[in-house]
């Protein structure tokens, strides 16, 4: 999930684990010119009242950078045409 207080995708397990097996929320696909709208608009910024603790171990995180996972996204869209 991308994290704009880090301007980085974290690995989230929870939504992993809801997306892969648990199927309890809903996901809808975004385009990469939606997705790089999403991430100007710093959406799923965290809430300032979140403890530092939290905020700091979500900052940490395991993360990959923006331009990867959009052009990831960017390749595998191409080979599905």
């Amino acid at each position: 999930m991308y994290i704009p207080d880090s301007g980085r995708f974290h690995f989230n397990n929870g939504v992993y684990v809801d997306f892969i097996w648990d199927n309890e929320l809903t996901y809808v696909p975004v385009g990469i010119d939606e997705a790089r709208g999403l991430i100007e608009a710093r959406v799923g910024q965290l809430p300032s009242e979140l403890p530092f603790e939290r905020r700091r171990r979500y900052l940490t995180a395991e993360h990959l950078e923006v331009e990867d996972v959009l052009a990831h996204l960017a390749e595998r869209n191409h080979q599905r045409e």
